[in-house]
């Protein structure tokens, strides 16, 4: 399977102008799922619920977007998986930033689940929730790759490099971070978005926008958990 990374800047509350980036890039390059960053429709600013989404994304093909969600009352930092419009996935953060205020705005979501898609199985953990390994071990196991979109600022990219390659090591599994670039509300961020195989060689974008090609590989992820700390690990989490 191969997996196009999309790191872009991002309006803040332009939706129309995101979402058209977002077209042409995915036209210009070939793969089976796109990941583009946190937010990648909205922003820090403006609100849409899944429906808009799904009539947004009926022109594309299976993508990863997010978006700020409201549901009725409630409001989320939500990431979908939209093949040709049908939400086939959605992912609503748990962990809030309290330094760019989610949690005086926003709802906390569910706790990481995992999904399938064309045979590979992964998980999505949203931005701030890469610090957390303690949402990514439950998943380790059952789990072929990590999905982390996020809009991390320039200030802090080498803590979000590491710990990107941290999660990868410790897992064994697919890493890819798919982070915003460039100025807004809460800026500059700091792309380098990065894709850590599960032997530890890895891929990155720096600077700039660009795109990211990863293709996925199950039997490197079954090759690399011949190493006997993964099976050591599960016992001592047992």
């Amino acid at each position: 399977m191969k997996v196009v990374i999309i790191q872009t800047s991002i309006e803040d509350g332009n939706i129309n102008s995101n979402l058209d980036k977002i077209r042409k890039f995915v036209n210009i390059h070939e793969g089976d799922i796109y990941l583009t960053p946190e937010l990648s429709l909205t922003g820090f600013k403006g609100f849409l619920n899944e429906e808009e989404v799904s009539k947004m994304t009926k022109d594309l093909p299976c993508i990863g977007v997010g978006f700020r969600e409201r549901e009725g009352e409630k409001k989320y930092n939500a990431y979908i998986i939209s093949c040709s419009g049908d939400i086939v996935y959605k992912r609503r953060k748990y962990m809030l930033f309290k330094p760019m205020r989610e949690h005086e705005e926003l709802e906390k979501g569910e706790l990481p689940r995992p999904f399938e898609f064309k045979g590979v199985k992964f998980a999505i953990n949203i931005c701030y929730e890469v610090r957390f390994p303690e949402l990514f071990w439950p998943l380790a196991k059952g789990v072929h790759a990590f999905i982390i979109p996020a809009a991390w600022p320039k200030v802090r990219v080498k803590a979000w490099r590491t710990l990107v390659r941290a999660r990868a090591l410790e897992n064994f599994v697919y890493t890819l971070g798919i982070n915003r670039w460039g100025e807004g509300l809460f800026g500059p961020f700091g792309g380098n978005s990065l894709a850590v195989l599960p032997n530890g060689e890895e891929l990155m974008i720096s600077e700039g926008e660009g795109i990211l090609s990863v293709d996925i590989d199950l039997e490197l992820v079954s090759k690399a958990r011949e190493f006997p700390a993964f099976e050591d690990r599960l016992t001592l989490a047992r």
